[in-house]
């Protein structure tokens, strides 16, 4: 019995393999297959919609291998970092398992049980993921300018690009947020019908879901905004670094007194933070016939799905518009009992 595979040619191997592993579509149990002109690399299940978006423009074809050949995996970066290094075996324990590797940044927090050990720890998760900074996770993202509390351990460069669905997004992972927990949602983003729509993303920061609508699904333009100044030129960076500059409209400010109203088909509430202000806003943001709403909030796990779509129906209400929930979605577990949603609904008179 054969395994999924893509057929591509030579020239472009190396970067397919690239967008493959990086997506975790990679399937290492096999080699990659030497045609000569072409090689066949082993997937491990059947390619969503956004990557084949971003493949299209390689030379790819969907196969079954039949007679694929078994390798021997690589140990996992934890694994090198576990046996490379100099810790007593009760520190070992310790070791973080968990980490955001944002371009060639990587984030992560270690226990008080290692804190003398951090400057050689951080070097060495370094090399092993291929990290030119460590910074450690202090007290996560505060403040309504959403930036997080870092310390740097290891390194000085803490400005990068991550390319994630062929998109780039440039940051300084000291001064802003890069959640990894919420690439479904970005990815879910890239696969809307949104053809000729005019589009309002309330909390854009450097573009997380603004520049996934931007470039694949076909939008008339959308006006981003946020609040924070540092967030805000690197959208701006990021607008131009992706070639959306006709599309969307950056905005600095508070959403609240910087989106026109009246204007979108479509609007983006990414704040997490339950705030009937936003809510309203939003709900003038759209049309007055109404239109597509993406509503994201924190709620206690045993309270959803009700909770937000309750908050939703009130706000609406008072608008005279009605409500019709169309998809409810837990993205990731925010704290213990508490998860982050998000509610698309349409919201019409």
């Amino acid at each position: 019995m054969g395994i999924p595979a893509l057929r591509v040619s030579k020239k472009d191997g190396e970067r397919v393999r690239g967008i493959l592993y990086q997506q975790g579509l990679l399937d290492r149990s096999y080699q990659i297959a030497d045609l000569g002109t072409h090689l066949e690399i082993p997937i491990r299940r059947v390619l969503p919609e956004s990557i084949l978006k971003e493949l299209e423009e390689y030379s790819i074809e969907l196969i079954e291998m039949t007679d694929p050949v078994r390798r021997e995996i690589p140990p996992e970066p934890f694994e090198m970092i576990e046996k490379s290094c100099e810790l007593e075996e009760s520190q070992k324990r310790h070791l973080p398992r968990k980490w955001e590797l944002i371009g060639d940044v990587l984030v992560l927090k270690f226990p008080d049980e290692l804190k003398g050990e951090r400057p050689k720890l951080a070097e060495l998760y370094a090399n092993v993921l291929g990290a030119k900074a460590v910074l450690e996770d202090l007290a996560g993202i505060t403040g309504i300018d959403r930036k997080p509390e870092m310390e740097i351990i290891y390194g000085t460069k803490t400005e990068t690009v991550h390319v994630e669905n062929g998109i780039k997004y440039k940051l300084d992972t000291m001064q802003l947020m890069f959640s990894s927990g919420n690439i479904s949602e970005r990815l879910r983003m890239a696969e809307l019908n949104c053809k000729n729509e005019v589009i309002a993303d309330m909390f854009a920061g450097i573009g997380y879901f603004t520049l996934p609508l931007a470039v694949y699904t076909k939008p008339a333009h959308i006006y981003a905004c946020d609040i924070n100044p540092v967030a805000f030129n690197y959208l701006k960076a990021n607008i131009t670094n992706n070639g959306v500059e006709g599309i969307v409209e950056p905005l600095l400010g508070d959403c609240r007194t910087t989106v026109p109203e009246g204007i979108a088909d479509r609007i983006v509430m990414g704040n997490i933070k339950p705030d009937e202000t936003f809510l309203q806003k939003g709900l003038k943001i759209l049309k007055p016939e109404g239109g597509i709403i993406h509503y994201h909030q924190v709620c206690p796990t045993e309270n959803y799905p009700d909770e937000p779509k309750n908050r939703l129906e009130d706000a609406a209400g008072a608008y005279n518009f009605k409500v019709k929930v169309l998809e409810q979605i837990k993205i990731k577990s925010y704290a213990p009992g508490i998860s982050h949603i998000v509610l698309d609904a349409r919201i019409y008179t």
